[in-house]
């Protein structure tokens, strides 16, 4: 492998610019890179290899040809792949592990004690549903409660399964059952047949026996649900399955369950909102979906108290209500953390029976309590709901978490962007090399993160916080997310566990474990280094203890808040470098970064920070494909930051840049996201991006009708936002322009029109459906006005 890359390096050298559009070299280098990159994957690594790689790759910035830093690109995607955390060498640690896949015994005990606090509500209004209100409703209805873990499904239905079981045996009429069973989905590529063999020993316990006693009678799913449909063909039952994770595991039980027009019902509780409206779906009288709702400030104090002192009644000590609202405000009216922090109060509490402790003594615990250590009990459900994750991408991109700091609320895109830029989509299905160039900034990557995003989402781990976000708020508004304290805790730890990601409270045990560089983890071997590293609390210990790490395998630094003294050129070989909101950055700061020539780096944010210039040396940075400069002192661009001809995304909102130099057009090959605000003068060179996908938010006030028509050569627009005078609404040439640019945006998704107050946009409804983008999603107009919505901007 070192003899291929020398060889490779030594040719490279030799080779004039000419060579590289030549059709035979290559041939050469898509069939040789791929191969080489499949034997590095092969290899176990170790430093002197990305010393070599880096060494190969110092004679590529001798060139200027496009295609040469196409190979450039090629070459340095090896190091991507060594370090993918999917590839070979990581996989196995994302792996469930076997004796955290199955709900405990005592995780089911403390469910069964719960107190009933603030239940009462839901339960009466499921139990409507249940009834039967005449001939018009026996058909069979399948109803879903959805929630994140923790939040009380299956305390909920356990509850209602009691309340039925109560009707029935007073004469319950309408809520009396034949047959009421509660079964749980089990973890496992069996679960399905575990599930059904579950409810038929509860159906029918005699047909479960024969079929058991009998080794010549197939167990296979057909048969299993053959017998359960049969003994509930004449019944009137009701069946509950809990924790449903895939709708696919719906597909293959539901056959079991019949419709005999007796007015039976089912009830599952899920984490994911789409499984939840597949399963009803099939529900002959429409969609019955309940959704969980956090305990209210008052019942959530009331659990804590229950849980803590023994009754809903009791009292905590004067010194100890100090305590309750933060830890209330931690758990976010979630029942299972409440209880889990509600276990430490009880500890307390039976101490200061014992002894007497110094006030600030006692706060200070109770702070390390809350930042470094997760509830017993807690971690035992989130290990359960992580290990459900139906494959190593999401757990990946959900311990990828744990690189923000408690609290954090990010945006959707930016989130998304570091994903990409990680590297994160090499492995997803594609090749490596060339053809991972060819489809890097392609439409079906991005695709893929939102895919991935959204199933987050969907499952109840990511939630919107924004204030003025809506129920179920469409993940394309604009509004920002955030993970729970106790999940962020837990993945936090988990992320260490694997060598993941160390963050500035699991930092100091790698520092502890230093002299031991690797650990055995079954035939492979993992390296201790810190990988990636999120350092967002001060800590007078950093400055040595990174001193004596060894940092040059670090792939990701994040810093903020005011943390001090980060020896930022020893990251030589970094992917990422987020500095957002480092109070303590330095314009000096970011021309270290740009002189230590990280060739590997591909996004560098300096949001949120008092950095008021970028260094002309910015052009070292090869292959930097993010750069955010947003919320920043900067007042212009270095003409340098053009050259850098695999930058495609750039965002300068909210800076102080008046005007976009015309050398913009430098990055016409590959910028496709320009963010800028209003007050940013975009030069009429813009119309040459044609790789451009978003453009905000461009102030057309300050420009001719041509310019504006210009922009209809932008073909690859997939989101725009604009402002618009009065005074462009009454003239003619402007309007026409507009329409003609809307013709042409045939791949446009989204269109934002900002207009002054009191605009006619009427001339909009001249455009004919035919004309119009046929990809249009989202159609915003603010302070505009119409008669009617124009008929082409209606699905």
């Amino acid at each position: 492998m070192e003899t291929e890359l020398s060889i490779i390096a030594a040719l490279l050298t030799t080779l004039s610019p000419q060579h590289f559009d030549d059709a035979e070299t290559k041939k050469w280098l898509g069939e040789t890179v791929p191969h080489l990159a499949d034997r590095v994957l092969g290899e176990v690594v170790d430093p002197s290899r990305h010393t070599l790689l880096r060494r190969a790759s110092q004679c590529f910035h001798r060139r200027k040809s496009f295609s040469y830093w196409y190979l450039i690109f090629t070459v340095l995607m090896l190091y991507y792949i060594i370090e993918h955390p999917c590839s070979p060498r990581y996989r196995h640690l994302l792996l469930p592990s076997s004796d955290l896949g199955l709900i405990t015994p005592q995780l089911a005990e403390a469910d069964a004690l719960l107190p009933l606090v603030g239940i009462d509500r839901p339960a009466k209004k499921i139990l409507g549903w249940f009834a039967h209100q005449g001939k018009m409703d026996m058909n069979l209805r399948v109803l879903c409660i959805i929630g994140p873990v923790g939040i009380g499904k299956t305390t909920l239905a356990v509850e209602l399964r009691n309340r039925l079981r109560e009707h029935h045996e007073t004469g319950g009429g309408r809520y009396n059952f034949q047959c009421n069973v509660m079964a749980q989905v089990p973890r496992g590529t069996d679960r399905n047949i575990r599930l059904v063999q579950d409810i038929l020993s509860q159906v029918s316990e005699p047909a479960a026996t024969a079929l058991s006693s009998d080794p010549s009678q197939a167990k296979t799913m057909e048969v299993l649900v053959r017998l359960i449909s049969e003994c509930l063909r004449d019944k009137r039952y009701f069946v509950i399955i809990d924790d449903i994770w895939e709708a696919s595991d719906w597909e293959e039980i539901k056959v079991a369950f019949p419709n005999n027009n007796h007015g039976s019902r089912i009830l599952i509780t899920t984490r994911s909102t789409s499984t939840a409206w597949a399963c009803c779906s099939d529900s002959y009288d429409g969609l019955d979906v309940h959704e969980m709702k956090p305990l209210s400030e008052m019942d959530s104090e009331r659990l804590l108290i229950a849980k803590a002192v023994g009754s809903v009644d009791g009292c905590l000590p004067n010194n100890m209500k100090l305590h309750c609202d933060e830890v209330l405000r931690r758990c976010e009216g979630i029942p299972l953390f409440i209880i889990g922090m509600a276990d430490w109060l009880k500890d307390q509490r039976l101490q200061q029976l014992h002894q007497r402790e110094d006030e600030d003594e006692e706060h200070q615990r109770f702070a390390i309590y809350c930042k470094e250590r997760v509830p017993r009990l807690t971690e035992q459900a989130l290990s359960s709901a992580f290990n459900d994750f139906p494959n190593d991408y999401l757990r990946l991109l959900l311990i990828y978490m744990s690189m923000f700091p408690y609290g954090y609320k990010f945006e959707k895109d930016r989130l998304i962007w570091k994903w990409i830029d990680e590297g994160f989509f090499i492995l997803t299905g594609y090749n490596y090399g060339l053809y991972y160039f060819d489809i890097y900034f392609s439409h079906v990557i991005k695709l893929e993160a939102e895919r991935l995003f959204s199933e987050l989402v969907d499952s109840n781990v990511i939630t919107c916080v924004a204030s003025n976000c809506k129920h179920k708020q469409d993940e394309a508004e604009a509004c920002q997310w955030q993970i729970n304290h106790f999940m962020h805790q837990f993945l936090a730890s988990k992320s260490a566990e694997m060598g993941f990601v160390f963050t500035t409270t699991t930092l100091n045990l790698l520092a502890e474990s230093a002299a031991a560089t690797t650990t055995e983890c079954g035939n492979q071997t993992s390296s201790r280094m810190p990988r990636r590293l999120a350092l967002y609390h001060p800590d007078p210990l950093f400055p040595s203890m990174l001193e004596t790490m060894d940092l040059s395998q670090t792939r990701s630094l994040s810093v903020s808040g005011t943390v001090c003294r980060i020896p930022l050129n020893k990251f030589v070989n970094l992917v990422l470098l987020d500095l957002e909101g480092w109070e303590n950055l330095k314009d000096e700061d970011l021309v270290q970064v740009c002189r230590s020539k990280m060739i590997f780096l591909r996004y560098l944010s300096v949001r949120n920070t008092r950095v008021s210039k970028l260094p002309h040396e910015i052009k070292e940075l090869r292959i930097l494909g993010t750069l955010d400069v947003s919320y920043t002192q900067i007042t212009e661009l270095p003409l340098e930051v053009f050259e850098l001809i695999f930058l495609w995304h750039l965002d300068l909102r909210g800076t102080r840049i008046s005007q976009l130099p015309k050398q913009i057009k430098g990055l016409r090959h590959v910028l496709r996201y320009l963010l800028v605000e209003t007050a940013a003068r975009v030069p009429n060179d813009v119309r040459h991006l044609y790789k451009l996908e978003t453009l905000a938010t461009v102030d057309l006030t300050e420009y001719p009708a041509s310019f504006l028509r210009a922009l209809g050569d932008l073909h690859n627009l997939e989101v725009l936002a604009v402002t618009w005078s009065f005074h462009q609404s009454t003239d003619r040439d402007y309007c026409e322009a507009l329409l003609s640019s809307i013709k042409n945006w045939e791949n446009l998704e989204s269109l934002t029109i900002h207009c002054g107050l009191g605009c006619s946009m009427e001339f909009l409804g001249s455009l004919e459906k035919s004309r119009a983008p046929r990809w249009l999603k989202k159609f915003k107009v603010t302070a505009g006005r119409f008669a009617s919505v124009p008929p082409w901007a209606l699905p």
